[in-house]
């Protein structure tokens, strides 16, 4: 890795964290972007950039999930995730959140979300234009399309997925 990136990742975690800041912390980040081919200051200014411009994304999120604190450097992450290799929309994943949460499913473990969206992404489940859902086969068509108010989407969803015992 070179120098200036991990200078940049220094600064990174030191404004994310402040002075509770451990060298631990900061290895396992460099090891894990390094990990994930950011190894140089333009490809680690691209990363910080992109999880800056989920700021605002997952500060509206944290309101849908009722978390009252700053984001981790994990969940920011996260969410870059679900955006970028799962292909979900941010309207499509706080939408997902709001649904679990009038079904009382609310819940504030990214992990866990992580795994409901990639279920979600493997099933080609989708939802788009916030109230339809879709699910496309293997060979990329739609098999199913199901356009509703949110309350029986998110029930659909749910529903399929433990259907299908997923």
């Amino acid at each position: 890795m070179e120098p200036d990136a991990l200078i940049l990742i220094i600064e990174y975690c030191a404004s994310t964290k402040g002075n509770k800041i451990g060298y631990n912390y900061i290895l396992t980040i460099a090891k894990n972007w390094a990990y994930e081919g950011y190894t140089s200051a333009e490809k680690v200014g691209e990363k910080l950039l992109e999880l800056e411009q989920n700021s605002t994304e997952i500060g509206e999120l944290f309101k849908t999930l009722g978390i009252k604190r700053v984001a981790t450097l994990d969940e920011k992450q996260y969410l870059a995730k679900w955006k970028k290799e799962y292909e979900f929309t941010f309207p499509a994943i706080n939408e997902v959140c709001k649904l679990n949460a009038k079904k009382g499913i609310k819940t504030t473990n990214f992990e866990k979300l992580d795994g409901l969206f990639r279920k979600y992404y493997e099933l080609k489940l989708m939802l788009e234009n916030k109230t339809q859902l879709s699910i496309v086969n293997a060979k990329g068509e739609k098999s199913f399309d199901y356009i509703t108010g949110s309350s029986i989407l998110g029930y659909f969803a749910n529903s399929y997925l433990k259907r299908n015992r997923l």
